[in-house]
């Protein structure tokens, strides 16, 4: 199961975020997300409210976790986080050790985000040190933990390498299992013969017919062994 943590502010209710995390939640049905709002300032003629700021991200959080769980989205938590996005997911994985897996990063638009212009998602994921996926209006972008090289964070493991058959074994090899039977075969037919000649009852005794018997008997395992292995 991966944790995620969901940063926005402005877009923390927009259609397109809530459609990535379906996404993600097809791809791991476990997955669990916490939602992150920045209480990024509200200013009113150059002036800052820090009361309506306050106001503003908790309400933004609050309808955020409702349309999350109304998507079917299994939410750990909804909280929020000081003005500056960066400073705010610092905070979040200070006081949460190893709670989040990744980070899903939503803002507006290239041409009309703040967070985009300071640079946020590439911060983030530098200081993080984990995965995050920038979901913004007209495209979706990942920054590994580096900010260089970009990953997918929802894909699927690759496939397990198929092990290699097991060698063939030769076929002369194979015969090699039946010496002793052979070795076995040829003293047992020695002592035959030599009982046979002692009591001097020739070749057509009880003796020899035994000798035929076993002997066909032990000969049909390597016959048939060898006629499995020239197929």
């Amino acid at each position: 199961m991966a944790r995620y943590l969901v940063v926005a502010h402005q877009t923390a209710t927009s259609p397109l975020l809530l459609e990535r995390c379906r996404e993600i939640a097809r791809g791991d049905p476990a997955a669990a997300f916490t939602i992150l709002v920045p209480a990024t300032h509200v200013s009113h003629a150059l002036v800052c409210d820090e009361a309506e700021t306050e106001a503003t991200a908790r309400r933004r959080a609050g309808e955020a976790a409702a349309s999350f769980r109304a998507a079917g989205l299994r939410l750990r938590d909804a909280v929020t986080g000081v003005d500056s996005p960066v400073r705010a997911v610092a905070d979040e994985l200070r006081l949460h050790p190893d709670a989040h897996d990744a980070v899903v990063l939503s803002t507006l638009g290239p041409r009309t985000s703040r967070w985009l212009r300071l640079d946020v998602p590439r911060q983030v994921a530098q200081q993080s040190a984990l995965p995050v996926l920038h979901v913004f209006e007209g495209g979706d972008d990942t920054w590994a933990a580096t900010g260089d090289a970009r990953r997918a964070i929802a894909s699927p493991p690759p496939p397990e390498p198929t092990p290699p058959p097991p060698a063939e074994v030769p076929r002369m090899l194979a015969w090699v299992s039946h010496v002793p039977i052979v070795a076995l075969l040829l003293v047992h037919a020695g002592v035959m013969v030599a009982l046979a000649l002692t009591i001097d009852r020739g070749f057509f005794g009880v003796e020899v017919l035994v000798l035929a018997f076993l002997g066909l008997t032990w000969l049909a395992v390597p016959f048939m062994e060898g006629r499995r292995l020239l197929r």
